[in-house]
């Protein structure tokens, strides 16, 4: 923790605020305080260091395979606020964050369905910016060596 003294002043007046925030109205509120004030920045970094854009279309692992369409196994179990992501304009992840926790079966099964259709997964919890220290952040890809054959019609 750091001492007082290296803190700023307005990082004084934030605390003094967050501590306030918190009697009147409880930790709730100043996990949503907390995540409205820094989303933006979250979603903007993550983006500037993987050089990504958010793709405007459907969001599909098809896109990620390459594989024109749409079909019932669009995307992988536990998907929650999903975006696709492009990198030099062609399809590079799908992003999700599901509200935790995930069990052991829901990650056999995301596991399974990545195995099925050639994408690989990353769990993570930073940089969740649709509601920071409340959701998880998992990144779909198209698996390292992939051939592009997933039988995407099997759910």
């Amino acid at each position: 923790m750091a001492i007082l003294s290296e803190i700023s002043p307005e990082q004084v007046e934030v605390i003094k605020a967050i501590g306030n925030l918190l009697k009147a109205s409880g930790l709730d509120a100043v996990r949503r305080a907390y995540g409205h004030a820094i989303q933006g920045e979250l979603l903007n970094w993550w983006a500037k260091e993987l050089g990504l854009k958010r793709s405007p279309g459907q969001v599909c692992i098809r896109r990620l395979l390459g594989k024109p369409g749409l079909s019932l196994s669009c995307l992988p179990p536990r998907t929650d606020h999903a975006s696709l992501w492009l990198k030099d304009g062609k399809p590079y992840c799908i992003v999700s964050k599901p509200y935790g926790p995930l069990s052991m079966s829901k990650l056999e099964e995301i596991g399974e369905f990545c195995r099925r259709h050639g994408l690989e997964f990353k769990v993570d919890t930073w940089p969740a910016w649709h509601f920071p220290h409340a959701v998880l952040f998992i990144t779909f890809k198209k698996a390292e060596g992939a051939s592009n054959g997933s039988d995407l019609s099997r759910g």
